[in-house]
C-alpha cells in the first residue's frame, strides 16, 4: 500500500503500468550493467594510469553504499516507475516544484546517451570484424539497426526485454568473467604492470595528480553506480516492497565483482603502453593475449553481445523515467500513455529518436573518420546530469526521513547510512568538480545546459499543455 501520509497532491500520479515481474527480473535487466566498464575502461586507464583500478574498486563501493539509500525510497513508493529520481521528487514538492524536473531530467539525461554510446561502439566493433570501412557514419547505421531492434523487441512488453536480457546477459557476463579470471590462472599479470601505482600528471603528492584520480571517479561513476537501474521497474514488480530492495542489492554484488576483475586483470595482462594504443577498444588485445586469435575474436563477439545488452538495459530504464516524468507532470504530455502491452512506447520512441540524432552529431564532430568520435565528451557531459541527479536523490532520502519519519519503509536503510549518503552527495559533487579539469569545461557546461532545459520544458508543460487539456467550463 503506498504511504499514505504523504498528501497525494504530493506524491504525483501513480503508474498504470502491469505488475508481471519480480526481482530475478530486475537482475536481469541490471546485468547489462557490467558491461557498461567497455566504455571508459580503457580511456580511464590512459588518463590516470594503474591506480585507475582503484578508481574502479572505490567507485562500486560507493555505488553499493548509496544503494542502501536507493533501495529505501524505492520500497516507499512502489506505485512508481522510472528510477530513484522519480522516488525522491517527492520529496522536493512541498519546498519547491522545480527540483522534481531538473532532478528527473538529469537522470534521464544520464541513461538515455548509453543508446548513442553504445550504438556506435557496437558499429565500431562491428565494422572493425568485417567491414573495416573508415567511414564513421557505416558505424551510424549500424547502431541505428540495433536501437531500432531494441524498440521492436520492448514494445511487446517487459517481460520480453527481460528475458531477452537473460539470453544476452549469459553471452555478456560470461566473456567479462573469463577475461577477468582466467589471466590470474594463466600466469599472465604481471605485478610489475602496476608500478609505479601513482596517477599520471603528477603522483600522489600533487594537487594536478589528485585532481587526475578525482576526475576518473567522475566518469567511472557513470559506469559503477549504474546498477541503481533495477529499481526503476517497481511499479511493475509484483511484490515491489521486497523486489526493489532485492533486485538492488543483488545487482551491486555482481558489479563489485565484474568492476574489480576485469581492471586488474586488463593492466596486469596488457600493461599501460599496449592499452594506450588503442583505449576504445583495450579488452579486444587482452582477448587475443589470454585465449589467443581465433579464441579471442570469439571474445569479442560476446563482449559485442555485453554492449547490446547495456543498451537495452538503458532503453527500458530511461524510457520509463520518461514516462514517469510525464506522468508527474514534469516533462511533455504525449510521454505519458503506454501501449497496449503495458509499453511506454511513445517515451521510447523519443528515446531512440533523440539518441539517432545523438550519434549523428558524435559522427559529425569526428568528421566522419573512425577513431576521431566524440563518445567520451558525450560521457562526460551525461555524468554531470547523472552526478547532479544523484546528490539531489542522496539530500531527497534524508529530507523524507526528516519529514516523515513514520511513514510506512518495508525496507529500511540501515543506521547512519542516510547520513553518509549525505556525504557521499557531497563526495559526487566534488568528483563533478575535478571533471571540469579532466575531461574539459565544455562538456560539463554544456551537460548543465541540458539539465537546466527541464525547467523551461516544465513551465511548457504547466502553462501550455496542461492548460489546453483542462475542460473549458461552462455556464450552467
Amino acid at each position: 500500500m503506498a504511504d499514505v501520509s504523504v498528501p497525494l497532491q504530493d506524491r504525483g500520479a501513480a503508474s498504470d503500468m502491469r505488475r508481471v515481474i519480480d526481482w530475478k527480473h530486475g537482475f536481469y535487466i541490471a546485468t547489462g550493467v557490467p558491461a557498461l566498464v567497455l566504455v571508459s575502461i580503457g580511456p580511464l586507464a590512459v588518463q590516470v594510469g594503474p591506480p585507475s583500478v582503484l578508481v574502479w574498486i572505490l567507485s562500486v563501493v560507493i555505488g553499493m553504499l548509496m544503494s542502501f539509500v536507493f533501495a529505501e525510497i524505492a520500497s516507499m513508493f512502489p506505485e512508481k516507475t522510472g528510477g530513484i529520481p522519480i522516488f525522491a521528487a517527492v520529496a522536493y514538492r512541498r519546498y519547491t516544484p522545480l527540483v522534481g524536473p531538473i532532478v528527473t531530467w538529469g537522470y534521464w539525461f544520464a541513461w538515455s546517451p548509453v543508446l548513442a554510446i553504445n550504438g556506435l561502439l557496437v558499429g565500431g566493433y562491428v565494422n572493425a570484424l568485417a567491414i573495416h570501412s573508415s567511414n564513421a557514419w557505416i558505424n551510424w547505421v549500424i547502431g541505428a539497426l540495433v536501437l531500432v531492434a531494441f524498440f521492436a523487441i520492448n514494445h511487446f512488453g517487459i517481460r520480453e526485454g527481460a528475458y531477452a536480457q537473460l539470453v544476452l546477459g549469459i553471452c555478456a557476463i560470461v566473456p567479462l568473467l573469463l577475461l577477468g579470471i582466467v589471466p590470474w590462472f594463466r600466469g599472465q599479470v604481471d605485478f610489475a604492470r602496476f608500478s609505479p601505482f601513482s596517477p599520471l600528471g603528477g603522483g600522489w603528492g600533487s594537487t594536478n595528480g589528485w585532481i587526475t584520480f578525482l576526475g576518473a571517479l567522475f566518469v567511472a561513476g557513470w559506469s559503477a553506480y549504474a546498477f541503481e537501474t533495477a529499481v526503476s521497474y517497481c511499479a511493475e514488480f509484483r511484490n515491489p516492497k521486497t523486489d526493489a530492495p532485492k533486485a538492488i542489492l543483488s545487482s551491486g554484488v555482481l558489479a563489485l565483482v565484474c568492476f574489480t576483475l576485469v581492471p586488474l586483470a586488463l593492466i596486469g595482462a596488457l600493461g599501460m603502453t599496449t592499452i594506450a594504443q588503442d583505449p576504445s577498444v583495450a579488452l579486444v588485445p587482452l582477448a587475443k593475449t589470454v585465449f589467443g586469435g581465433a579464441g579471442g575474436q570469439a571474445i569479442t563477439i560476446l563482449l559485442i553481445v555485453a554492449l547490446l545488452l547495456s543498451t537495452n538495459t538503458a532503453m527500458m530504464g530511461s524510457s520509463r523515467a520518461l514516462y514517469q516524468m510525464s506522468r508527474d507532470g514534469n516533462t511533455f504530455r504525449f510521454m505519458g500513455t503506454l501501449n497496449r502491452h503495458g509499453v511506454p512506447d511513445r517515451a521510447m520512441a523519443f528515446d531512440v529518436v533523440f539518441n539517432l540524432l545523438l550519434m549523428a552529431f558524435a559522427v559529425w564532430v569526428s568528421n566522419g573518420v573512425v577513431g576521431v568520435g566524440a563518445t567520451t565528451f558525450v560521457l562526460a557531459a551525461s555524468t554531470v546530469g547523472y552526478m547532479t541527479a544523484l546528490a539531489l536523490v542522496l539530500f531527497g532520502a534524508y529530507l523524507l526521513r526528516r519529514d516523515q519519519p513514520d511513514a510506512e519503509r518495508p525496507y529500511r536503510a540501515p543506521r547512519g547510512f542516510i547520513g553518509l549518503g549525505l556525504v557521499l552527495a557531497a563526495l559526487n559533487i566534488v568528483f563533478m568538480i575535478a571533471g571540469w579539469w579532466v575531461w574539459g569545461w565544455q562538456s560539463i557546461v554544456i551537460g548543465a545546459a541540458i539539465v537546466l532545459l527541464s525547467i523551461p520544458i516544465y513551465y511548457y508543460r504547466t502553462r501550455v499543455e496542461d492548460r489546453q487539456a483542462m475542460p473549458i467550463a461552462t455556464a450552467g
